[in-house]
């Protein structure tokens, strides 16, 4: 559940109340600020509500849009209640740039707002610019290729989640949201219309070009309105806000050219400097300019004044640069490769990609903090192995790619097989070959790139290990190695764990080192849950659980790894609102869509490791599958 966080508004600079008041509301990263100003007076209040920022994956930063919206209404709310009957003359709307949101056909949000921040697609914006298509949209949109580019987040999504882009009926930004809510209209403004990478900034039209490598038509973004445009507020957040039906609502710009208006930094070569989440600085000329090394940012403030800047950051997607992007089936660059199907070869050691670099942090704290007088806590995180593969050519050169073996289920596209459900093997695939089949060559291919990316990852967390050791901390730091999922690698024809409940994609890594455990090295083939980590290293460590925590300990399993642990495990995907939930014990999995209504299966795992063949229509199982039916009962929650 999100909630808003209240900040206190600070009172009012006079006493006395104006009869008319003015409201601007800036809707930023972290809160939405409201100011209500008395007209041809100083009177003003503030009203401040905050909501977070969601990592929910490394790399990604998110929030809920109606979370937004509701603070939005109540910071509104209290400044017209303290403007205390005063004629509201006009609202204006100020927003953060460069958010995507995804909704149906019922204006409905899809996905979360993906805001500017998230760095998701800094993979598709390396492939627009090792191609050579980054100078081209930046000349056309004046606006840089950045993972924070709704333009690139499109690809990600068109690559990663076909679904919601084939349920998409509208594609808007945060200041579009914001608007639809306040007066009931699906619009966007020159401003935010140029900050995403999508605008032809001289026609002041969506970009056919960008489109077509966005993925999106002209139809699923809002029309353009002028910044300077008004709209009626609705009836519905009248009501809510206290305002009388009708109220003017000025569209607004976007946050950072209304930096520049702010500061009165407007006249040639006075320049404005913003410092906030992130800073700027940015200057006003009256048309578009580009700069033609492709840094700077191109904003429309009005349609005959543009803010020209860059942000004083280092982006996440910058690491990246010098990548070979090698498309799959061809190891020489094309002029349009899906970004899609490609593999990466990074340069070097791979010293300039995050994976390495978050090592060389992790060794960096642990010399820092290993020493002191109070236990540490270090978490690391890697990317690889992730679509796309990524590894230095050391890693590639590693495996022979004619003895790369393939799965016995191996098929060109997702496949279900005879005897399995329909809803077992999803249609789609999200992460690579997406909307294409795979050669027998092109698997082998990428799966050499993918084993690369395992062993480029490893190396780094052989480069952390050793620095335990060279510190001398091993022999008091409890070390746990541990992956968040499987993955298909082809078999089924599928390639991603999206969807999926057959073991190759829920079953995932992990590796637990306690110090003085007679243990440590020794395999166990007990099955375990991610739900039990909490409990478990608290125990290992020592430190009173919090009460309420789910999951049992695994500590005695980590001490006795050939115990009897005879506890089921569980999993659940949905698709296209079809609940899929699985359990496992030490020989069966089964697992049902929808409370078996659209199919399920059953696999003897010791027998079948593959999950070939579906035994639960046979009536020789007809027992173990009511069994295992009857564990999936206890699985508490959803069941449709």
């Amino acid at each position: 559940m999100m909630t808003t966080q209240s900040a206190p508004s600070p009172q009012p600079v006079t006493r006395s109340l104006p009869a008319e008041v003015v409201i601007g509301l800036d809707v930023g990263t972290t809160a939405a600020k409201v100011v209500a100003f008395g007209v041809g007076d100083l009177w003003r209040h503030t009203a401040i509500r905050e909501y977070p920022l969601l990592a929910p994956e490394p790399g990604w930063q998110v929030q809920d849009p109606e979370t937004i919206v509701a603070a939005v209404a109540e910071a509104l709310a209290d400044c017209v209640s303290a403007a205390r009957g005063a004629r509201v003359v006009a609202l204006s709307v100020s927003s953060a740039m460069h958010g995507l949101i995804a909704l149906d056909a019922d204006l409905r949000p899809l996905t979360p707002l993906v805001t500017w921040a998230d760095s998701r697609a800094h993979s598709e914006a390396a492939h627009l610019r090792a191609t050579g298509q980054a100078a081209s949209l930046h000349r056309t949109s004046g606006t840089p290729v950045h993972s924070m580019s709704p333009l690139t987040k499109l690809m990600w999504f068109a690559r990663h989640e076909p679904d919601v882009c084939a349920a998409a009926r509208w594609w808007v930004g945060l200041k579009d949201y914001v608007l639809l809510a306040l007066t009931g209209s699906l619009v966007t403004e020159l401003s935010s219309a140029s900050a995403t990478g999508l605008l032809d900034n001289v026609a002041r039209t969506w970009s056919a070009a960008a489109l077509d490598v966005a993925g999106v038509r002209a139809d699923q973004l809002p029309p353009i309105l002028p910044t300077t445009a008004t709209l009626d507020l609705s009836a519905e957040m009248a009501a809510r806000v206290g305002l009388p039906l009708g109220t003017p609502v000025v569209v607004g710009a976007g946050d950072g050219p209304l930096g520049n208006l702010g500061t009165g930094a407007l006249e040639p070569g006075v320049v404005g400097l913003s410092l906030g989440t992130s800073g700027a600085v940015r200057m006003v000329v009256p048309r578009p300019v580009v700069d033609p090394d492709g840094r700077l940012f191109c904003y429309a403030l009005t349609d005959d004044a543009w803010v020209v800047g860059g942000d004083a950051r280092r982006y996440p997607d910058d690491a990246n640069e010098g990548i070979d992007v090698v498309p799959q089936g061809n190891t020489q660059r094309q002029d349009r490769p899906s970004p899609a199907v490609q593999y990466t070869v990074l340069p070097g050691n791979g010293e300039t990609y995050q994976d390495y670099q978050h090592a060389s942090k992790a060794i960096e704290l642990l010399g820092k903090y290993g020493h002191g007088d109070q236990p540490f806590f270090l978490a690391l995180g890697f990317t690889n192995p992730h679509s796309p593969p990524r590894a230095p050519k050391k890693f590639y050169d590693m495996y022979d790619l004619d003895k790369i073996p393939l799965p016995e289920d191996f098929a060109s596209r997702p496949t279900v097989p005879p005897g399995f459900p329909a809803l077992s093997v999803v249609p789609v695939n999200t992460d690579l070959f997406v909307g294409r089949d795979a050669s027998e060559k092109e698997a082998r291919e990428i799966k050499r790139a993918y084993w690369a990316s395992v062993s480029y990852m490893d190396e780094q967390v052989g480069r952390v290990m050793k620095a335990l050791d060279d510190l001398k901390l091993r022999d008091n730091t409890i070390v746990v190695f541990w992956g968040d999922h499987g993955y298909h690698l082809g078999e089924k024809g599928r390639w991603s764990k999206a969807y999926s409940l057959f073991d190759v994609a829920v079953r995932a890594p992990l590796l637990i080192s306690v110090p003085g455990n007679p243990s440590n090295g020794t395999n166990c083939d007990r099955n375990v849950e991610t739900l039990n980590f909490y409990q478990t290293f608290c125990d290992l460590a020592h430190i009173p659980a919090p009460p309420g925590i789910e999951g049992v300990s695994m500590a005695p399993l980590v001490r006795n790894p050939t115990m009897t642990w005879n506890r089921p495990v569980y999993s659940v995907v949905i698709y296209r609102n079809n609940l899929g939930r699985s359990v496992r014990t030490d020989q069966w999995r089964y697992s049902q869509w929808v409370e078996g209504e659209k199919g399920e299966v059953l696999f003897d795992e010791q027998k079948d490791p593959h999950e070939l063949k579906n035994l639960a229509t046979d009536p020789k199982y007809a027992g173990t599958v009511t069994e295992m039916r009857g564990l999936l009962k206890q699985l508490p929650g959803r069941t449709r």
